[in-house]
């Protein structure tokens, strides 16, 4: 029995399984290349996100100091603190996982 290669080679077509290898090649790393920019297309979003939470709760704390508890307004900056230390472990956990 004669391996595929003799074959290939005593037709002279390696440069066309080359070619087809190639464009699987450049067909597979299209998608990786879309997937791993929709995913940090995800990060940014999701990081300004949670960004703008804690800098807009911040300012309200700052601005409502003397007209409410300060307990009140430190429990409100912790939640929205926690929430936007949850969302940063989303957006690097999601990466590692794949």
């Amino acid at each position: 029995m004669t391996s595929g290669l003799t074959v290939i080679r005593s037709f002279q077509k390696q440069e066309d399984f080359r070619k087809k290898g190639n464009n699987l090649i450049n067909e597979i790393l299209k998608c990786q290349i879309f997937s791993d920019s929709c995913h940090f297309y995800f990060q940014v979003r999701l990081f300004a996100i949670s960004n703008i939470m804690l800098v807009s709760s911040g300012i309200l704390c700052i601005y409502l100091k003397g007209t409410m508890e300060p307990l009140y307004l430190a429990m409100m900056f912790q939640y929205l603190e926690g929430m936007n230390d949850r969302l940063a472990s989303l957006m690097h956990g999601t990466k590692e996982i794949r």
